[in-house]
C-alpha cells in the first residue's frame, strides 16, 4: 500500500511539474493592426463638350435644339428646328470626356449633374444646356451607356466617360440676338462612391 501511495505521489508530482513547466513555456506576440482609408480618387475633365461651329437664328416663341450624343461613334449631332428658331451646323464638334483614376477597383460610382445650365452669351442671348448623358469608353463595362447615372471602374480603378448633352436656344425678347463669337460655360459634374 505504501508503494502504491508513493507511486501516486510521484505521478502527482510529475504531473504538477509538467503543468507548471508548460505554463512557463509561453510568450505573447503583440500584433500590430493597420488599415489605411482612401476614399479619394481623381476625376479630371479631358476633351471639352464641343458643339462645333453653328449658325443660329433665335425666335421669341420657338426653340431650336442640337444634341451631341455621348456615344463617340455617333458623330452627327441631332438638330431640331421649330418655327423660326434655327440651328445650322457649319462644322462638327464632339463629345466631352472625363477620366477617372485611383478609385477602388471594380467599384460602382454615381454621377450627379445639374438639370440645366446656361452657356454664357457673347451678345444678349444665351443657350440652355441640359439632358446630359454618359457613355463608358473604358472601364469595367466598356462601350456601354451609363444607366441610372451609375457605372463601374475597372480592376485598376480607372474609367473614361464620354459626355453628351443638348444645347437649345432660348425664347428671345426685344433686341436679344445671338451674336458671333465663342460661347462658353463650365459644368460641375460630380462623381462619387
Amino acid at each position: 500500500m505504501k508503494t502504491l501511495i508513493k507511486s501516486a505521489l510521484i505521478a502527482s508530482s510529475i504531473s504538477a511539474a509538467l503543468l507548471t513547466s508548460s505554463a512557463i513555456a509561453k510568450d505573447t506576440a503583440r500584433l500590430e493592426v493597420k488599415v489605411e482609408v482612401k476614399n479619394l480618387f481623381s476625376a479630371e475633365a479631358g476633351d471639352p463638350l464641343d458643339f462645333g461651329i453653328i449658325r443660329v437664328q433665335g425666335d421669341a416663341a420657338d426653340v431650336a435644339t442640337m444634341k451631341i450624343e455621348a456615344d463617340p461613334t455617333l458623330t452627327d449631332p441631332e438638330i431640331k428646328n421649330t418655327g423660326d428658331a434655327v440651328i445650322n451646323l457649319i462644322s462638327t464638334g464632339g463629345a466631352g470626356t472625363i477620366n477617372i483614376t485611383d478609385a477602388a477597383p471594380n467599384t460602382e460610382l454615381t454621377i450627379t449633374v445639374p438639370a440645366a445650365t446656361t452657356v454664357d452669351s457673347v451678345g444678349n442671348a444665351s443657350f440652355d444646356l441640359k439632358d446630359f448623358e454618359f457613355y463608358v469608353v473604358s472601364g469595367a463595362q466598356p462601350n456601354s451607356e451609363v444607366t441610372n447615372n451609375k457605372f463601374r471602374v475597372d480592376a485598376n480603378g480607372a474609367a473614361t466617360l464620354s459626355v453628351g448633352a443638348t444645347l437649345s436656344t432660348k425664347a428671345l425678347s426685344g433686341t436679344d440676338t445671338y451674336g458671333g463669337g465663342v460661347y462658353t460655360s463650365k459644368v460641375d459634374i460630380e462623381i462619387a462612391y
